[in-house]
């Protein structure tokens, strides 16, 4: 069942929002679930709660007919891509390499950017419109964006001043954001996603494809 309305106790919205989508799902459980970052860490961590794993499996059941990925898995995987990415910055930066880090850093920052992108120009308009959650967690995941792409910027500077020990630094703090960010998207977002946009996605994801090649 989809939530049509934000309820706000102190509490994360986008919490309360799954708790209520995923019931039985007690209060417990749900905390663990923010503690993993995999889909597979959060199907165990929801242990034998038939209603938590319909919706991860739902992509899994429900078989496209162009066997496109299933949306919580693509947009998964844009996360894992980052992260490797940006392994390549810093493996550039410990060997000092100008010209290495000026282009891993720049396909970094472009992929990550074009992640954010496709969040909120094509997913998170179509779920809001569905779920009627306007003020839930596409609100908080877009101020999280907002922060992301600050950081982003301070970077550039840096990288363009040639101040490596400062993007570390810088990276370091995104890294953390990003970390506790996508625990609440592959945990919680991308399965309510998932569930409430499925006979959407393979109209979103050719939306998505006509992006790729879209400078960000």
């Amino acid at each position: 069942m989809l939530i049509t309305q934000t309820i706000s106790h102190g509490q994360d919205p986008l919490q309360l929002i799954l708790i209520k989508v995923l019931r039985p799902v007690d209060v417990h459980s749900r905390k663990n679930l923010i503690e993993e970052r995999t889909t597979d860490a959060a199907r165990t961590a929801a242990g034998e709660n038939s209603n938590f794993l319909y919706v991860l499996t739902y992509g899994e059941r429900h078989t496209m007919n162009n066997a496109i990925p299933a949306l919580a898995d693509f947009f998964t995987q844009g996360h894992r891509d980052c992260d490797e990415t940006w392994v390549e910055v810093e493996n550039a930066i410990e060997a000092n390499d100008a010209s290495v880090i000026q282009s891993n850093w720049g396909l970094f920052n472009r992929m990550l950017r074009h992640h954010l992108k496709i969040e909120e120009e094509v997913m998170f308009p179509k779920l809001e419109a569905e779920t009627g959650m306007t003020a839930g967690p596409t609100m908080v995941m877009r101020m999280e964006h907002d922060q992301m792409r600050g950081l982003l910027d301070q970077m550039a500077i840096s990288q363009a001043n040639g101040d490596f020990q400062d993007m570390l630094n810088l990276g370091d703090t995104l890294l953390m954001l990003i970390q506790q960010h996508n625990q609440k998207e592959e945990g919680m977002l991308y399965p309510l996603a998932q569930q409430a946009l499925h006979s959407y996605w393979p109209q979103l994801k050719d939306q998505i494809d006509a992006t790729q090649n879209v400078e960000v």
